[in-house]
């Protein structure tokens, strides 16, 4: 006969055991959201915008010279790593005939980069040109928004479910090796760098990020056009071994968007990086390329942060780019 009050015990012990570890779990998901909006308030309600100072004043433009915008987030950022302001390499090659201003917002999609846009357009500067090194963020926005909870990021309101996976598949490289096995043979993918997290980017919805993203460039190119200024659209690179598929053919879709405005707008070009660091994108010898490397030894850093050496291809290209288009018998008068 079989022990029905065993089987009962067994059962309780296993409900209580259930119902005490989603108990931790609730508990340590509320813990880590009051902890995560502290330390980062700008990733608060749905990460639409970030703070920054919409005061042109707060961006420090030198009186006499004519003006360079750079609109760009954290990849375009080599002070972030190297302590060497990416405006002031471009400077450098441009015999400080320009005073470049750089607004960088990261974080968010290019719709920052808009307003950022919009904000220079009215500071009254002479303006030549907007530089745009953008769009990473578009991708990894969305990314966060489909992914549920995986720290540092935060979604507005997961469930203890997102948490439970993101926390297993975090805390236990058996179950995050078999979920991955199994999510790929479904073609889904697991991105090296965000273990924990569990995404599926249809063509749709990729096409869809794109539209956005192109409509936030030519509201760029609007407001630089309103002012009588040229923008220059920079292509961008990832490291496609520590990224997912879908984020790697999405930047090659916005890289074929950006050249695409140019041929279509007279007072658009695009600087191609992607087409210049091509050959350099990873090292064969495993090293980190043209990406930063990590402080821990023998790592790779963040795979859309370029090394100083990325970002000295980026100014090269830039500064042949407008000493080509910028004669000294074109500067006009400074003031």
């Amino acid at each position: 006969m079989p022990d029905h009050r065993a089987s009962g015990r067994f059962l309780t012990a296993c409900a209580i055991t259930i119902a005490i570890t989603a108990l931790s779990v609730l508990v340590s998901e509320g813990i880590a959201r009051v902890i995560l909006e502290k330390r980062s308030p700008h990733l608060k309600e749905r990460m639409i915008l970030v703070p920054f100072d919409n005061s042109c004043a707060a961006l420090g433009a030198k009186p006499g010279l004519d003006k360079i915008v750079v609109l760009g987030s954290s990849p375009a950022m080599v002070e972030t790593v190297h302590n060497r302001p990416f405006p002031d390499q471009l400077r450098e090659r441009l015999a400080e005939r320009f005073d470049v201003l750089f607004i960088r917002a990261g974080g968010i999609d290019s719709s920052l980069n808009v307003l950022e846009a919009e904000m220079a357009a009215r500071c009254g500067w002479r303006t030549r040109y907007f530089i745009v090194y953008a769009g990473h963020q578009d991708f990894n926005a969305a990314y966060r928004e489909k992914c549920g909870v995986v720290f540092p990021a935060v979604r507005p309101s997961p469930g203890w479910r997102d948490f439970a996976a993101a926390w297993l598949l975090n805390h236990s490289s058996t179950i995050r090796l078999l979920t991955a096995t199994a999510l790929r043979t479904q073609n889904r993918h697991v991105a090296p760098e965000r273990s924990g997290c569990l995404f599926t980017f249809s063509q749709d919805d990729l096409r869809g990020l794109l539209a956005r993203y192109e409509g936030n460039m030519r509201r760029i190119i609007r407001a630089a056009r309103a002012i009588g200024a040229r923008t220059i659209l920079v292509t961008q690179i990832l490291d496609p071994s520590r990224t997912s598929r879908e984020s790697a053919q999405f930047c090659g879709m916005q890289n074929e968007a950006l050249r695409r405005l140019a041929r279509r707008n007279p007072d658009v070009d695009v600087v191609d990086f992607e087409l210049a660091a091509a050959p350099r994108v990873r090292k064969k010898d495993g090293g980190c390329g043209l990406f930063e490397t990590s402080p821990e030894p023998g790592r790779c850093g963040d795979p859309y942060h370029l090394s100083l050496a990325g970002h000295e291809i980026v100014a090269d290209l830039l500064g042949k780019r407008l000493m080509k288009d910028e004669a000294p018998s074109r500067l006009g008068p400074r003031r």
